[in-house]
Parts: C-alpha cells; structure tokens; sequence
C-alpha cells in the first residue's frame, strides 16, 4: 500500500523585501534583492519575473520603468 503524503504548502514572497513598486494599469512590478518580481492578483503573490542570478536586473527594472511613463 503506497503512502499518501501531505502537498506542502508554497511559500508566499514577503512583501516587505519589496525595495519599489511601479503600477502598470493592472499589473504590479517590484524590485527586490531577489530581482524583478510581479504581483499575480488571482493567487495574491509575487512571483520572480527576472532573477538577479541569470539576469542584469538593473537594465531590466529600467525597461518596466519606461513601461510606466508611456
């Protein structure tokens, strides 16, 4: 008989790792210490959109800064 293990609950973003936050009509972006995040509003979290490992977040928070003046 196989076991049935409980489904770990994800771990939710702290919103207060949140450095600045720019609104773009509905959708979220901030800038944390781990990189470009975007607030989902149907699960309310923050999800990575560009990670500081792979990425150069400062070019890329630039870019959605310019999303927000336009």
């Amino acid at each position: 008989m196989a076991r049935k293990y409980p489904v770990p609950k994800p771990v939710k973003f702290d919103e207060k790792r949140i450095e600045e936050k720019i609104v773009y009509g509905t959708t979220t972006f901030g800038l944390s210490d781990r990189g470009v995040m975007m607030y989902h509003t149907l699960t309310k979290s923050w999800s990575t959109l560009y990670d500081k490992k792979y990425n150069d977040v400062e070019a890329r928070w630039k870019q959605v800064c310019t999303l927000s003046k336009t």
